[in-house]
C-alpha cells in the first residue's frame, strides 16, 4: 500500500494496538497531487456519475465535475466522453424525485397527490416508500399503502405534489427489495405472484439478438436449428411482457401457456381489424 500511493508511512506498536504516523512529519496527503493513472481513474468515475445529470437533487454532479477539471487544468477538449446513458430529462415527475428520495433515506412516510392517465380526478395515498426503480425512461416509487399494508407502485409522472405525513414510518421487513421484481418484465408485480412458464418460437434471425439481451434472466434455449429456436422463460403474465413479445412481430409465436397465447392472438386480431 506504501509504495502504490507512496505515502511515508511508519508502523509504530501501542500495545495491541498498531497505529501508523507520516514517517516524514512533513508530508501532507494533501499536498500529493494525483497521478495520471489517478486522474484517468477519476475521470471514469465521473463518467458513470454523470448518468444522473439533469435528476433534481444531482446537480452536485455538474459543480464537483467543473471543480475537479478546474484543479487539474483540464479542459472539456482533453475529456470527450466516452459513456451515454439513456436519459430522459424533460419527463414529467422529476421534480418530485429529491423529495421522494430523500424520504426513502430519512425514513419518512410521505403523502401523494396521483392522477392516473386515463382519469382526470386525483386521489391522495399515504405510503411509506422503500425503492425507486426506472423502467423505460420513467421513475417509480415501490411503496407500503399506510391504509391498505399493501405493496404500492407509484409512477413519479404521475405525481401531482408530494408531502411530509407526519405519520411514523413503517420500515420494510416483508420484501428483499433486490429479488422483488426478479420474475417481472418492467415494473408490474401481480398481486398473486404466479410465475408462468412461457415456452417461445423464435425466428433463427432473431435469435443473435436474443442470446446478447435476454427477453428476461431466467432465459432458456431448449432446441435450435436454422429456422427458429424454442425459448423458454420463467415471468409474470404482465402488461410489460405482452408489450416486448409484440414487439418482435411475426419474428415471435407463444407456444403455451395457452391462456398467454389466446391473449396475443386477440391483441393480434384487433390489430389486423384495424388495418383491414
Amino acid at each position: 500500500m506504501e509504495e502504490h500511493w507512496d505515502i511515508p508511512l511508519q508502523r509504530l506498536k501501542d500495545g495491541r494496538r498498531t497505529l501508523f504516523r507520516y514517517s516524514d512529519l512533513s508530508f501532507s496527503i494533501h499536498d500529493s497531487l494525483l497521478s495520471e493513472e489517478d486522474i484517468v481513474k477519476v475521470e471514469s468515475a465521473f463518467s458513470l456519475l454523470k448518468c444522473f445529470e439533469g435528476l433534481p437533487n444531482f446537480e452536485w454532479v455538474a459543480e464537483i465535475d467543473a471543480r475537479f477539471r478546474t484543479m487539474f487544468r483540464l479542459s472539456e477538449s482533453q475529456r470527450s466522453s466516452i459513456v451515454s446513458f439513456e436519459n430522459n430529462p424533460y419527463i414529467s415527475g422529476l421534480s418530485f424525485f429529491p423529495k421522494v428520495f430523500n424520504a426513502i433515506v430519512n425514513k419518512q412516510a410521505i403523502t401523494v397527490t396521483y392522477r392516473k392517465f386515463d382519469q382526470t380526478a386525483v386521489r391522495t395515498f399515504t405510503v411509506h416508500p422503500y425503492y425507486l426503480k426506472q423502467y423505460s425512461n420513467r421513475w417509480y416509487l415501490l411503496s407500503l399503502n399506510d391504509e391498505h399494508k399493501s405493496v404500492f407502485i407509484l409512477a413519479l409522472d404521475r405525481f401531482v405534489s408530494v408531502s411530509d405525513a407526519g405519520i411514523p414510518y413503517v420500515e420494510n421487513t416483508e420484501m428483499n427489495l433486490n429479488d422483488y421484481f426478479f420474475d417481472a418484465i418492467g415494473i408490474t408485480v401481480p398481486p398473486d405472484k404466479k410465475v408462468e412458464t412461457v415456452l417461445l418460437r423464435i425466428a433463427a434471425s432473431q435469435m443473435p439478438y436474443i442470446k446478447t439481451r435476454p427477453i428476461h434472466g431466467s432465459q432458456r434455449i431448449l432446441e435450435q436449428d436454422d429456422v427458429h429456436a424454442i425459448v423458454e422463460i420463467k415471468v409474470y403474465n404482465t402488461y410489460e411482457l405482452k408489450s416486448i413479445l409484440l414487439s418482435f412481430g411475426s419474428n415471435i409465436e407463444v407456444l403455451s401457456p395457452d391462456s398467454l397465447r389466446k391473449e396475443i392472438a386477440e391483441i393480434v386480431n384487433r390489430m389486423n381489424e384495424k388495418y383491414k
